[in-house]
């Protein structure tokens, strides 16, 4: 009998640890649920080339400080414009304090402008290029206050001498932007005063600045104005340089200057360069400058993705090019040309379309 209850006492015993362990079992896996790894956070940027306005992309315009005539300019890549979370384009000239204008060789452009492009859906703008003084100390100052005005990020050139680059929290990613210029035509002495207006392309600087910002933010671009124009492609110098400022800790490198489309490198490491990314707007044309890479652009779309760290999940390349339609210069996706989505378009700029789309895409795959 005493043997039996020693059974019964032992059975109970043993039900008891079991029901134990299936406890734990169902507290680590309600744990391991509550442990899941977050969702990646995304963000879409999207950026396009050099953004000039020769005087005769803007003449048929109505200048009446509406940016309504001046949007046309990018209205048919508003699309890919305001899909993205941010998009950025290279500001490549100056303005005058009173809003008066001047072309080529020394670009004072239409007030307007900003307006414009901040309504067509950008939401900064890189001011480092070597036109950035055309419009005098005055006039580089005042485009930095539209800026601040019209609400579009703005770096490269800098009223404050403590500012380095911008951090733009997108979607949850933060994203610093720094940007650099090789040249200024000669007129850097005008702020020999004030150096921290501009930001030239001095790798002791740009070291400096990647180390001051690289901790602040997930991922850090670079948009150097450097290079040849009208080159084939960078020269061995561009290249140096643009290994250094990724040794420093800059993740990927966008460029301009050239104003025709130069090599995009996919580097093992997850690291990319852009060497040029052409023109987006401007009147350039095969007749003036002998080729006809000048009239093709290069936009990116470039997708982030943050976990516990910031990867590039897509790079895509969209080939463009200024078309005239219904009397005004306006940018354009070659594909879009193409695929038949844009109407009143001529038989010329269809046959270019094809033509630079081709070019574009060869541009971007060698060197």
């Amino acid at each position: 009998m005493k043997i039996k209850r020693v059974y019964a006492f032992l059975l109970i015993l043993s039900l008891a640890f079991l029901c134990a362990c299936q406890e734990t079992r169902v507290e680590k896996a309600s744990a391991n649920l509550e442990k899941k790894e977050p969702e990646a956070k995304i963000a879409r940027l999207f950026f396009v080339g050099d953004v000039i306005y020769h005087y005769p992309v803007y003449k048929n315009l109505a200048r009446n400080q509406s940016p309504t005539e001046f949007q046309s300019h990018y209205e048919l890549m508003e699309p890919y414009i305001q899909k993205a979370d941010f998009a950025l384009a290279n500001y490549e000239g100056s303005v005058s304090p009173d809003g008066s204008t001047h072309s080529y060789p020394m670009f004072q452009v239409p007030h307007e402008t900003l307006d414009a492009l901040k309504a067509n859906g950008f939401d900064a703008l890189s001011t480092a290029n070597n036109h950035c003084l055309d419009g005098g100390l005055q006039g580089a100052k005042k485009l930095i206050d539209l800026c601040q005005e019209k609400g579009l990020e703005q770096f490269g050139t800098y009223k404050d001498p403590n500012k380095r680059g911008i951090i733009a929290d997108i979607q949850g990613v933060k994203v610093g932007f720094l940007s650099y210029s090789q040249s200024f035509n000669g007129l850097e002495v005008l702020a020999k005063k004030e150096p921290y207006l501009l930001a030239p392309l001095d790798l002791n600087k740009v070291k400096e600045d990647i180390e001051f910002l690289r901790p602040q933010c997930d991922y850090l671009l670079v948009l150097p104005h450097w290079g040849t124009e009208y080159a084939e492609g960078p020269d061995q110098g561009v290249k140096e340089i643009a290994e250094a400022i990724l040794s420093y800790g800059a993740d990927g490198i966008i460029a301009s200057h050239p104003h025709v489309v130069q090599g995009l490198q996919r580097r093992n490491d997850g690291k990319f360069i852009v060497y040029s990314m052409g023109n987006s707007l401007s009147n350039q044309k095969r007749q003036y400058q002998k080729t006809k890479r000048v009239e093709g652009g290069l936009a990116l779309e470039l997708t982030l993705s943050k976990r516990e760290k910031t990867r590039v999940i897509q790079l895509k390349e969209i080939p463009t090019l200024v078309i005239q339609r219904q009397g005004k210069a306006q940018v354009a996706s070659c594909q879009d040309v193409m695929d038949g989505k844009i109407s009143d378009v001529s038989s010329l700029d269809q046959q270019r379309s094809q033509e630079l789309y081709e070019e574009v895409l060869k541009d971007t795959t060698n060197y």
